[in-house]
């Protein structure tokens, strides 16, 4: 539901919800993201089957993508930081009226900043399983 463009203000983002980071090892990784940092597994809504660790649940996430299950002519989106945003249509819409790229997947939009690091641009129900 969109509130109206506001194509001179920023995009109103809520909050960070996760970074993906590629990985060589995955199971390493996780031994680690366990072990060392104390993170726990937790539910990912958006993709079944996924995993994810936070310090708590409903915290900050880690997503990890391992370097081999990288897909060979697939856009490149990993690594990237997460953001909820609270209006998608008007994210959209302002990235348009700044003539910024950006990549559509589903509900997500993923756009680059000027030095290349990709963000994903989220709905906040996303959480509330609303993939």
């Amino acid at each position: 539901m969109s509130h109206g463009t506001r194509s001179g203000g920023p995009i109103r983002s809520l909050r960070a919800h996760h970074v993906t980071l590629e990985v060589s090892d995955v199971e390493r990784a996780v031994g680690f993201l366990t072990t060392v940092l104390g993170f726990v597994e937790v539910e990912r809504h958006d993709v079944p089957g996924a995993r994810a660790w936070a310090a708590s649940p409903g915290g900050f996430q880690i997503h990890l993508a391992g370097k081999l299950d990288m897909r060979k002519g697939r856009p490149r989106l990993v690594p990237h930081v997460a953001v909820e945003v609270a209006d998608m249509d008007e994210a959209r819409a302002l990235l348009r009226a700044r003539g910024i790229e950006f990549a559509e997947f589903g509900q997500v939009l993923f756009v680059a900043d000027p030095d290349g690091n990709l963000f994903e641009l989220r709905p906040a129900d996303m959480r509330a399983g609303g993939a």
